[in-house]
């Protein structure tokens, strides 16, 4: 009995040792991170791995980060962001487990944001990326009604909605475009698929939207009608006109010139700018700060002792020309010396002012034809390549120099 009893013992203590050494292992393998600092430096690998395709170093790091720190949205916003880009670049072999991720990390999101448009936004993209498209509708019908004044939201939703068979999903996707439309009437886009839905429906008051288009489509007239023979406005007033009879194909007559209109603006630069506006891109949605209270933890963690400073005027040799009629003034190295210049626009002249031992000196003035209100510096030529080359520099230079106002630029 004795031994019996000590068997049974010696069994339960080698029971409790091995479980004590798995919980140890467990801890220090995955324990999750708990200063503020290393969070910080753990946010921003993730971050530059995210926005460089390297899925597997963002999903550990934010993996990471949403252990430590399960309340604050950034871990898993930016895991779900991971997981879906990842999955949307899978292969085939890869999906089925990929597929698993991105819905674990979509329960994780839920939890923490179940109040944020953003959350179905990712949940719909993560349906769609999976292939299951009447997730994908829910998750962004859910996203609509949460956040029902986004434009980009109720557009999201046609988008996707409006390819159903389903004629519910068609009405609902229908309406969020009208609602889109009402939000943002001027959006190439959305005006786009307004126009095509009214001719569809028959809808009286496409009358009401043409006239609109008049004004948002004036930009384009004269450019397509230089491209194409085709003038806009014409073919806007040769709808308005038809709807005014009887005629019992006037609808088909309407259609026709809608989808004309369509076609002309869907491949300007303007109308995908809009699109993308509504349609935004999963980084879009890339929390790039802990919530405030972290943020606070975090920023006072990493405050250094500061040191006395006192700020004196420069010499007066050093200081810059009186300058009167100002309308605008910028910073940029203009002769490639490693220094910056001293570019200004007055009233009727443009100004260069370079530094010299000890102060500045005029190195240019031209006269503007307009009254400036502002400067731009940028290498709009792309020759920078070469120039910089030429001066002996590593560095991209050779600045091009726009000074603009109401009237136009110079």
């Amino acid at each position: 009995m004795k031994s019996s009893w000590r068997q049974l013992f010696w069994t339960i203590g080698i029971i409790l040792a091995l479980g004590v050494v798995t919980w140890f292992l467990a801890v220090t393998s995955e324990a999750p991170r708990e200063n503020p600092g290393e969070l910080t430096e753990l946010k921003n690998e993730g971050l530059i791995a995210l926005e460089s395709g390297d899925y597997d170093a963002s999903d550990a790091a934010f993996l990471s980060i949403t252990q430590s720190l399960p309340s604050d949205p950034l871990g898993p916003r930016n895991l779900t962001i991971s997981r879906v880009l990842a999955l949307i670049a899978a292969s085939p072999q890869q999906r089925a487990a990929a597929i698993e991720r991105v819905d674990e990390a979509v329960e994780l999101l839920r939890r923490v944001e179940p109040d944020s448009p953003s959350t179905y936004v990712l949940a719909s993209r993560a349906a769609q990326a999976a292939g299951n498209e009447s997730k994908a509708y829910a998750a962004m019908a859910t996203a609509a009604d949460v956040a029902p004044d986004d434009a980009g939201v109720l557009f999201e939703l046609y988008t996707q909605a409006s390819l159903s068979a389903d004629s519910k999903w068609i009405a609902k996707a229908r309406g969020a475009l009208r609602r889109a439309y009402e939000l943002a009437p001027d959006n190439l886009s959305i005006l786009i698929e307004r126009l095509l839905v009214q001719a569809d429906e028959q809808d009286a008051a496409i009358t009401i939207t043409l006239e609109s288009a008049r004004r948002v489509l004036a930009p384009f007239v004269d450019s397509i009608r230089g491209q194409t023979q085709v003038d806009l406005h014409a073919f806007i007033s040769q709808s308005t006109q038809t709807l005014l009879t009887q005629d019992e194909n006037r609808w088909s007559e309407v259609s026709r010139n809608v989808r004309v209109i369509a076609n002309l603006l869907r491949p300007e630069i303007a109308t995908r700018l809009d699109r993308k506006r509504l349609i935004r891109n999963e980084l879009e949605y890339m929390l790039t700060e802990f919530s405030v209270d972290r943020g606070k933890e975090t920023l006072q963690a990493q405050i250094i002792p500061g040191i006395p400073v006192k700020l004196e005027p420069a010499g007066e040799s050093q200081q810059f020309p009186e300058l009167i009629n100002v309308r605008a003034v910028t910073l940029a190295d203009l002769d490639l010396d490693g220094q910056q210049d001293l570019l200004v626009a007055r009233d009727q002249s443009f100004e260069v002012y370079v530094r010299s031992d000890p102060g500045w000196i005029l190195s240019t003035r031209t006269g503007v034809p307009i009254e400036p209100i502002g400067i731009v510096t940028a290498d709009f030529d792309r020759d920078s390549g070469d120039a910089a080359r030429a001066a002996g520099q590593c560095e991209t230079a050779d600045l091009d120099v726009i000074v603009f106002g109401a009237d136009g630029i110079f």
